[in-house]
């Protein structure tokens, strides 16, 4: 056991986001290695230019586990030398696992080893904290869309995205499903500062087909929020 306690890398990752992680990379063609959780001061010193505070074993079973491991590279390192010995010369390897230190190790970091390995540390809580939601499957919609195309004049300094935001916001209460800019023009006839701005967007409704004035009342919420920033409908 450590003499004295020590700052480990954070909690294993969920299962999940751990099966993500390796399906993912097992794609790519890594074939994954386990390494103990060990090491010896020599290979501290070598993948630490500057010997940090390590965590050094009371008891190690051996000098070659004396310590703690800082870093999965020496695991990594001595799987792909034991490969190479055996004639396997290209192979790509990766490792999950928690590494103890008393200080905070960089996100991610390149190391070299001789001019033919090349590896890559990663955070493993940084790598999944962006995954999002998981996709959920839809069912194809049965009923028919009911689209509608606006065009109108519209500041040019006011994005797009700013736009499709205003849409989308007016149209949460309606069964608006998609909305889309499909054409934006600055010339001959468009009045000075400004730009016309062409938008497609789809109704649905799941259950029923919706009315002509049901589309209109959406259509008639979308035109307001859109007069909010100042935009104005095309004749």
């Amino acid at each position: 056991m450590p003499a004295a306690a020590s700052k480990s890398s954070e909690a294993a990752l969920p299962r999940d986001a751990e099966a993500d992680v390796r399906q993912a990379l097992v794609g790519f063609g890594f074939l994954e290695n386990v390494s103990l959780a060990f090491c010896s001061q020599d290979e501290l010193q070598l993948w630490h230019k500057e010997v940090p505070r390590a965590v050094e074993l009371a008891n190690p079973l051996s000098q070659k586990q004396s310590h703690l491991r800082m870093t999965m590279m020496a695991g990594l390192a001595n799987a792909a030398r034991l490969n190479q010995d055996h004639g396997q010369e290209q192979l790509r390897l990766l490792e999950l696992g928690r590494t103890f230190c008393w200080e905070v190790r960089a996100t991610v970091k390149p190391e070299r080893e001789g001019s033919s390995v090349v590896a890559a540390e990663l955070d493993g809580d940084a790598l999944v904290a962006d995954r999002g939601a998981v996709p959920r499957f839809a069912p194809i919609p049965r009923l028919p869309p009911a689209p509608r195309d606006l065009s109108f004049f519209i500041d040019r300094a006011v994005p797009a995205a700013e736009v499709v935001a205003k849409i989308q916001a007016a149209g949460v209460d309606h069964p608006l499903v998609a909305v889309d800019v499909f054409d934006v023009y600055e010339g001959k006839g468009v009045p000075e500062g400004q730009k016309s701005l062409a938008v497609s967007l789809v109704f649905r409704d799941p259950a029923r087909t919706l009315t002509d004035e049901e589309v209109d009342a959406a259509q008639g919420a979308i035109v307001a929020g859109l007069e909010s920033l100042g935009a104005r409908l095309r004749g």
